[in-house]
């Protein structure tokens, strides 16, 4: 007899889902011709670091909006931030069993930093925030607890985020591409 067949094996389904970002320069056709190769590096830098801009914002949105995400309680809104707002923060983060080798960072936008975090001071009038002479990462601005402060400007002003970068996971499912076309009728690049 011919062996039975008991082989039941059910395929799951994931679902991806995700965001495309497009950003698009139209350039005519007399400035294709008399363009030169710098400008053409110049229009792609530029149009990668909107691109970049634009991710950042959905990470952000995310973070701010998602019906699973952050906990009402991990958001601290305050007029004037004080050293037990900033405690309080601190002390909600949590150890993870994943390593997390830059630890935890505290971003905000160069007002916030500015204006808020370098503001707040002890007793004695000495700010926490010690400000860096690190210069090999421009968005670092120094120090407060122990922790790095970077200045993002995609957060909005007296927006704190602190948490730990390396735990947040993303796909980029493909590089920067750009593809330059000729639109039909119009000679547009």
């Amino acid at each position: 007899p011919a062996p039975a067949n008991d082989e039941q094996t059910a395929l799951d389904t994931i679902t991806i889902t995700g965001d495309e970002i497009k950003k698009s320069v139209v350039m005519s056709r007399k400035m294709r011709v008399q363009s030169i190769a710098a400008f053409e590096a110049y229009i792609i830098n530029e149009t990668a670091g909107r691109l970049s801009h634009a991710a950042e914002g959905k990470i952000i949105a995310t973070l701010d909006n998602a019906p699973a995400g952050m906990a009402a309680g991990n958001k601290i809104t305050n007029a004037t931030l004080t050293k037990a707002k900033i405690v309080e923060a601190m002390g909600k983060l949590k150890t993870f069993n994943n390593p997390a080798p830059k630890g935890a960072i505290v971003y905000a936008n160069g007002t916030t930093i500015w204006n808020q975090i370098a503001m707040v001071e002890d007793s004695q009038h000495r700010s926490y925030f010690i400000q860096s002479e690190q210069a090999e990462d421009p968005t670092i601005q120094g120090r407060m607890f122990g922790k790095i402060v970077k200045q993002d400007d995609a957060l909005a002003d007296n927006v704190i985020l602190i948490g730990y970068p390396d735990l947040f996971r993303s796909n980029l499912f493909d590089g920067i591409s750009i593809d330059p076309y000729i639109e039909r009728g119009t000679q547009l690049r």
